[in-house]
């Protein structure tokens, strides 16, 4: 996606080619960019359809998220509209079953003729792809943690952290307070509390 983009926001539809990824296309999806369809699926590969025991064409990605995360997830993809950036997230797959998926969420914006973003390239992968994946579907999403990747945020510039206090710097690391038993001491006593 980086290297496709060059120096525009993001690239274009066509300039992504199934080949160059290939070993990853059973975890790719690609979503329109129509919030009041609940960016529905213009196609899903095999694992990511795996997941949900379903075929997710025409399905909404937005009806894929537990009530709790709905509002988050709706958030980042207005984030990846408006801000030109890409999300990385972590999430947790719910069977409904007491059984949990951990995920790797990623999404991307497409352009599609002078429209931005027509479309979210995205990837929902398996941390560590269980027995019962494929036989218990997957029910609703949870998002954790996220990260924005994408033109915008590579140009922000790296923090700086505040030089310590001198003071501060001279203190040791490591103190040892006297207390606990003492080896001499009988049962009860010797004991700082």
């Amino acid at each position: 996606w980086n290297s496709r983009r060059g120096d525009r926001l993001a690239p274009r539809r066509s300039d992504i080619e199934p080949g160059a990824i290939g070993r990853a296309l059973p975890d790719t999806f690609v979503l329109e960019y129509d919030e009041p369809a609940g960016h529905p699926f213009r196609l899903a590969g095999t694992r990511v359809c795996t997941i949900f025991g379903r075929e997710l064409k025409s399905a909404r990605f937005a009806a894929l998220w537990a009530p709790a995360s709905r509002d988050a997830a709706r958030a980042l993809t207005e984030v990846i509209a408006h801000e030109s950036a890409g999300v990385v997230a972590s999430v947790t797959g719910d069977t409904g079953k007491a059984k949990t998926l951990a995920l790797e969420l990623l999404l991307l914006p497409l352009t599609v003729g002078a429209r931005f973003p027509a479309r979210l390239l995205g990837s929902l992968a398996a941390v560590d792809p269980p027995y019962w994946l494929g036989v218990e579907p997957v029910t609703s999403l949870v998002l954790g943690g996220y990260r924005h990747v994408g033109p915008q945020i590579d140009t922000v510039a790296t923090l700086r952290l505040v030089e310590p206090e001198r003071e501060a710097a001279r203190r040791p690391h490591l103190v040892l307070y006297q207390g606990g038993l003492s080896a001499d001491a009988p049962s009860g006593e010797g004991r700082n509390g």
